[in-house]
């Protein structure tokens, strides 16, 4: 991974960008910025998605209200320098440092990057019948795309489906039988 010297930004800088990228959003669209910095349309993947959907709770909230949302999330987020670096480092490959929203595209892409892997690992983990067979597939490809993340990302950890969970038997409201 490319590594670069972007200092953290200060939320005031996450802020300004910010406003002048909205001010280019059309929320009818369902816009989003992709990795660049570039608006797009008709959202396909997770992250995508999850980028239009930010886009417009946010258009969609006022100004106080709108600015504290979103100083909440770069504070949750860069709430430390060595968070900032680690962000940076894993989601900073897109645009140059040079453009004045890089810093606000980086934090986007990230959020939304933790958004689409936090979807894949609850879909993975979640209970499955023995008998389910799509469920279980299901289950499988999203343990992939989890253990994706975790190796494009440079993380170790492994991801794997539950095989099935245990499912208890029906019981009848009738008497029950024994041998």
């Amino acid at each position: 991974m490319k590594k670069s010297k972007m200092p953290a930004p200060r939320i005031n800088k996450i802020v300004d960008a910010f406003n002048r990228l909205l001010a280019e959003y059309l929320p009818g669209r369902m816009s989003f910025l992709d990795e660049q910095g570039r608006w797009q349309k008709d959202p396909g993947e997770v992250w995508e998605k999850a980028s239009a959907e930010l886009w417009y709770r946010l258009w969609e909230q006022s100004g106080a209200r709108q600015q504290a949302e979103l100083e909440n999330l770069a504070t949750t987020l860069m709430a430390r320098e060595s968070d900032w670096k680690v962000i940076k480092d894993i989601f900073g490959q897109g645009p140059a440092a040079s453009n004045p929203e890089a810093a606000l595209i980086i934090f986007l892409n990230a959020l939304c990057r933790l958004i689409e892997f936090a979807c894949y690992k609850n879909n993975a983990g979640r209970p499955v019948a023995e008998w389910d067979q799509q469920g279980r597939r299901l289950s499988e490809e999203y343990a992939l795309k989890t253990q994706e993340a975790y190796n494009r990302w440079g993380v170790a950890g492994t991801v794997r489906s539950k095989d099935c969970w245990p499912v208890p038997p029906i019981q009848s409201s009738g008497a029950r039988r024994t041998n």
